[in-house]
């Protein structure tokens, strides 16, 4: 399945998403979608990208578990990031009016997708 129409649908369900970004273990993008500039985009998603390799050390025996999700806020947006298999990462991007319950049901519904497609 592309990961584009992946991506996109993430963004449709949740309203106020600005956009979802899906990263490799070093925040370099693998693929996104969303109403954000392309470059922006990018570097929002490197930035929660570090952010959750930070929180992940700290935590690391907590993430074997259950899936490590991040919920944070910068400039004017939130941002949740989860952890994928492989070290990839997903993080979806929302204004401040978004329903964060509902977009952590679907982030997680869709990280259960990716998870499935990644080697």
């Amino acid at each position: 399945m592309p990961f584009t129409k992946i991506l996109s649908d993430l963004v449709d369900e949740v309203d106020g998403s600005l956009g979802a970004i899906f990263l490799d273990d070093e925040c370099e993008y693998v693929q996104y979608f969303g109403h954000i500039d392309s470059f922006r985009h990018k570097l929002l998603g490197a930035y929660q990208g570090i952010l959750f390799g930070q929180v992940k050390k700290r935590i690391d025996h907590l993430s074997k578990v259950a899936p490590l999700k991040i919920v944070s806020e910068y400039e004017n947006a939130q941002f949740i990031t989860i952890q994928l298999k492989s070290g990839y990462f997903l993080v979806l991007a929302m204004d401040r009016q978004a329903n964060i319950g509902k977009a952590m049901k679907e982030i997680e519904r869709v990280a259960e997708i990716i998870n499935r497609e990644i080697i």
